[in-house]
Order: C-alpha cells, then sequence, then structure tokens
C-alpha cells in the first residue's frame, strides 16, 4: 500500500514539476489583413452585424468583414 501511495505521489510531483517548464514566445500574429465572411439571414437577428459594418466598428477592430445575405 505504501509502495502505491508513494508512486502516486512521485507521479503528481513529475506532472507539478512538467508545469513549470519555461514560457513558449506567443507567435506573432500575422499582420496581413484577412477578409472574415459573414453570411446573414434576412431577418431581425442579423441587424447587429449590419450595422456595426455601416458605422464602421469592424474597421476600429482591424477586422475586414464582408456581410453576404443568404440566398
Amino acid at each position: 500500500m505504501r509502495k502505491i501511495i508513494a508512486g502516486f505521489l512521485i507521479m503528481i510531483s513529475l506532472f507539478s514539476l512538467a508545469g513549470c517548464g519555461q514560457e513558449k514566445k506567443a507567435a506573432e500574429t500575422d499582420k496581413t489583413a484577412k477578409t472574415i465572411t459573414i453570411g446573414i439571414m434576412p431577418d431581425v437577428e442579423s441587424i447587429p452585424f449590419i450595422i456595426a459594418e455601416k458605422n464602421g466598428y469592424f474597421k476600429q477592430e482591424g477586422v475586414q468583414v464582408k456581410i453576404e445575405p443568404f440566398k
């Protein structure tokens, strides 16, 4: 029984130490603008997307958005 408990304690210690590894630098974001296409239905639930595009909220956040209604 003591060997089992000792084994679990060793495993927990190893997993804890593995989580304390070196930090990796975050990958630099791609500076090229990409376009996101949002498909909307002709109903009132799509109004926030239309208003955000008309008021330039997407451009303020640096996102190019193309809104296409479903046919």
